[in-house]
């Protein structure tokens, strides 16, 4: 489908369909050039794991522009696309990007009077957290920490979407680092009940600070399927808002790996704690039957009854261990110094991301503008099996019980390839439709 396809009334024909309006380089010298001409691809990176959108653009070059326009990194890129949807609301969407060159890769000449280029490029906060470092003391709760770096460290004036917790105070001292890696060091001993902090950066909300069990407890984006055909005509509304839930692919390593999830604390972990100011030493077990409460579907992602050595999955409380330093008595008043929280939480908060991955899907899907890192998707996946083989005792239907489920979405490609707009999307899950630990039927 073609990126200009429209209907008579000037709408998409299909949710692949777009519009680039515009790329405009501006270049070391302030002069401002139009290249749309020579961009073949666009591809937008966002990830719940990301402080910064990631845009890459494939030049194909026959006019000479990387040496007349001196391109050597940092310069200015504006990119604008849009689409006005075929379907009930008649949505208008636009992406409006403004980011800047990070990385020029990728160079070839297949031939002469032509050459293959991309460029990378980032926020421009990235860059501003580049050239400067933090090192002076705070006193706050991480929301507001967060939010302080933001606007007087990074000069982000752009929209926020920051998590409104009436998180505990912390207090201490920046060590030295820049900016975004302060902002890293927060989130790794801030937790909202056991859950972890998310900061990233979406193209239609901004810049996001949220915890798991925010986006856990949101409500369901979209509903997908993977089902064959369209019961719908082509180039009318119903046909549009069919196509938007079609999973057009679907891949996966699952990483369904308990090996690995044993032995990183996902189900059992003990931490060792030692006040240093009054000597004071505890240890606390971690059982995740017991503390971990946040699930995107109702049953957890493992079975009880599997046990080494005799022993249950969530009480191998060595197979993790954690060791805090904590000063009760480093300020006065009762403030908590940095690590003083993470000593109750840190193994459910651990827990908690480890079987956020569970089970990880890669799915392909038409082009949504409103697609973006930490909504919930639930996916109805047909079954692979024959569809006379159901079940005598309970006729369940044909869905896969075991990947269809609400996921959180992880990361978001929008990929403009010149004829089609997809998105490129990787989902998580940290539980399951159905009980592990209920009886299994294999066959009639």
């Amino acid at each position: 489908m073609f990126r200009s396809a429209k209907t008579s009334k000037g709408s998409a024909v299909t949710p692949a369909s777009y519009e680039t309006v515009s790329v405009k380089l501006t270049m070391n010298d302030e002069q401002t050039v139009e290249i749309k001409s020579l961009v073949s691809e666009i591809i937008i990176n966002e990830s719940l794991f990301n402080a910064s959108i990631k845009v890459d653009l494939k030049i194909v070059d026959g006019f000479d522009l990387f040496q007349k326009s001196h391109l050597s990194g940092g310069e200015k890129i504006n990119i604008k696309i849009k689409r006005k949807d075929n379907n009930k609301n008649s949505d208008k969407n636009k992406f409006d990007i403004t980011c800047y060159i990070a990385d020029i890769f990728d160079h070839s000449k297949p031939k002469p009077g032509i050459q293959f280029y991309r460029l990378s490029c980032l926020s421009e906060h990235a860059f501003i957290s580049n050239i400067k470092s933090i090192s002076r003391s705070f006193n706050g709760n991480a929301n507001a920490l967060v939010r302080d770096i933001c606007v007087n460290d990074l000069k982000f004036t752009g929209k926020t979407n920051f998590a409104d917790k009436n998180l505990p105070a912390i207090s201490g001292v920046y060590p030295n680092l820049k900016p975004l890696d302060a902002i890293t060091w927060l989130l790794r001993n801030s937790d909202d009940e056991d859950t972890p902090f998310f900061f990233y950066e979406t193209l239609q909300e901004g810049l996001q600070f949220n915890s798991y069990n925010d986006l856990s407890s949101g409500e369901v984006y979209k509903e997908y399927n993977n089902t064959q055909f369209f019961r719908n005509e082509f180039e009318t509304k119903e046909y549009f808002e069919e196509a938007s839930s079609k999973i057009i692919e679907m891949t996966s390593d699952l990483n369904m790996c308990k090996f690995n999830q044993i032995k990183n604390g996902a189900f059992s972990a003990v931490v060792h704690s030692v006040d240093i100011s009054n000597k004071k030493y505890t240890i606390n077990n971690f059982n995740h039957e017991a503390s971990n409460k946040v699930k995107l579907n109702k049953f957890k992602g493992f079975a009880k009854n599997i046990k080494f050595d005799d022993t249950m999955l969530n009480e191998g409380y060595n197979s993790k261990e954690f060791f805090i330093s904590t000063n009760s008595k480093a300020f006065e008043s009762g403030k908590l110094n940095y690590h003083e929280k993470i000593k109750d939480s840190i193994s459910g908060k651990n827990s908690c991301f480890q079987n956020m991955r569970f089970m990880s899907l890669d799915l392909e899907l038409y082009g949504d503008f409103k697609l973006c890192p930490g909504k919930l998707i639930n996916l109805k996946i047909a079954k692979s099996t024959d569809e006379n083989i159901m079940e005598s005792n309970q006729r369940e239907g044909m869905i896969d019980n075991l990947l269809s489920g609400v996921y959180i979405i992880g990361s978001v490609a929008h990929v403009f390839d010149g004829n089609e707009y997809r998105c490129d999307i990787g989902v998580q899950k940290d539980s399951l439709t159905y009980d592990l630990d209920s009886r299994t039927k294999i066959g009639k």
